[in-house]
Formats: structure tokens, C-alpha cells, sequence
């Protein structure tokens, strides 16, 4: 088993709490011990410790913003953005600054 810096382990130890996994479970999907990751979550928390942190994730997507046609019938929702576990429903009409304030919240959410 190769050894791992630092950084790959606050890498590991956020993908296994963004992954909602038990330790054990996750340790053997990612072929490690269970006792190494929970020792790396410890110490990665300590507050004396300035450990590297994982940067966020970005991802750019297409959005196309087009009038609703005649024969359209408007849902409850007429846009639905699904990405990581999270699911964002925009109904037409949308106040454009709260939705931007939402999307940069759980842009943001990895740093939180």
C-alpha cells in the first residue's frame, strides 16, 4: 500500500463525509484501514493542526434561458437542477438574486 501525503488523506476523509458511508464501509471501498481513516478525521479536525484542506469543486454547466411557448404547460417547477445529492427546483417567476445567492450557497458548501 503506497503512502499517501497529507492532502490525499483531507481529500480521502471529505469524499467519506460528503459519501454518507459508515467508516468501514468506505475504508474498503478506497482500499484503507478503517483505523488510518479515522485517525486522519481526527487530526485533520484538530484546530492547532494546519492541515491542507481539499479545494472545492467547480463544475460549469449550460444553462438556456428561453420564453415559454404557447402550448407549454408550466409545472410547479420549470427548471430542475440535480448535481451531488442536492436538488434545486426554480418555478417560473424565480427572484433571479435569491436563486443566485442559493446556487453560490452550495457552490460554496464544500468550504463550509
Amino acid at each position: 500500500m503506497a503512502r499517501r501525503a497529507a492532502a490525499e488523506w483531507a481529500t480521502l476523509v471529505e469524499r467519506w463525509r460528503r459519501s454518507g458511508l459508515q467508516g468501514p464501509a468506505f475504508a474498503a471501498r478506497e482500499g484503507v484501514r478503517v483505523e488510518q481513516l479515522r485517525w486522519w478525521k481526527w487530526h485533520l479536525g484538530k484546530s492547532d493542526v494546519d492541515a491542507p484542506r481539499p479545494a472545492p469543486s467547480a463544475a460549469m454547466v449550460r444553462v438556456e434561458v428561453r420564453p415559454p411557448r404557447a402550448d407549454d404547460t408550466v409545472t410547479s417547477a420549470a427548471i430542475e437542477i440535480l448535481r451531488d445529492g442536492w436538488t434545486v427546483r426554480v418555478a417560473s417567476g424565480c427572484d433571479v438574486g435569491l436563486l443566485s445567492e442559493v446556487l453560490d450557497a452550495l457552490a460554496s458548501r464544500a468550504t463550509c
